[in-house]
């Protein structure tokens, strides 16, 4: 931080012009979910009065579609969550209609109800943390149907197949097997004409040596989704 301050170093987690250029050369079609809860335990994101923090979210919501990020606090307070999205719709200074929740965290069937109160039309959750595959054992989206009710709700739920730290934990951090199980995941997608959905952080984007290794699967991610355009 102090060499990034002060003496002109590029943020380690500043990845952005990365993907901005690579989504665009491969015509992404890319979610940023922004944290913005209230500094805890659980929720060590950034404040969401900081000026940078803002210029940040408005440049990439021009980019691409921005949606919320629920906290871990917000899952048990339906006040706070409506609150974050507030905060972000008042910072790009368009509707939020899209959510994926921090850690992955799911509560059937008060999570969905919650973003359904709270205005959330689509939901990118559904995934698991732990490993690659579809959870909801289907590549395409689907309207959450409330069992607690009998009813078919009109929040969409699009499941998600892989995510950076369980593709890195499977693969033993070589880029190669890296790829070999995203192809394989895809082509099985494909094959049914489904979504294929991806999950990455920026951490794992970073300017490390490890994070510039990633980027090249990020590349091969986005090369191969951008055949279902």
């Amino acid at each position: 931080r102090i060499k990034t301050l002060f003496f002109g170093k590029t943020d380690e987690y500043d990845c952005y012009p990365f993907l901005i250029e690579t989504n665009r050369r491969f015509n992404s079609h890319v979610i940023y979910f922004f944290l913005l809860g209230d500094y805890g335990v659980n929720d060590k994101n950034h404040p969401s009065s900081g000026l940078h923090f803002q210029t940040l979210m408005k440049h990439l919501a021009d980019y691409s579609i921005a949606g919320i990020h629920p906290s871990f606090a917000s899952n048990y307070n339906i006040q706070q969550l409506k609150v974050e999205i507030v905060r972000l719709s008042s910072i790009i200074h368009r509707e939020i209609v899209h959510s994926r929740q921090h850690f992955g965290i799911l509560t059937f069937p008060v999570t969905y109800r919650s973003l359904m109160q709270s205005g959330i039309k689509h939901d990118y959750s559904l995934g698991y943390t732990n490993m690659n595959g579809f959870r909801a054992s289907i590549c395409f989206p689907f309207k959450w149907y409330n069992i607690s009710e009998e009813l078919e709700s009109a929040l969409i739920i699009h499941p998600f197949c892989v995510n950076d730290i369980a593709l890195d934990k499977e693969s033993k951090s070589d880029q190669t097997t890296a790829k070999l199980i995203l192809e394989e995941l895809f082509n099985e997608t494909k094959k049914y004409g489904g979504e294929f959905i991806n999950v990455f952080h920026n951490d794992m984007l970073s300017n490390t040596d490890k994070g510039l290794n990633w980027r090249g699967i990020y590349e091969a991610t986005q090369e191969m989704t951008a055949q279902f355009v």
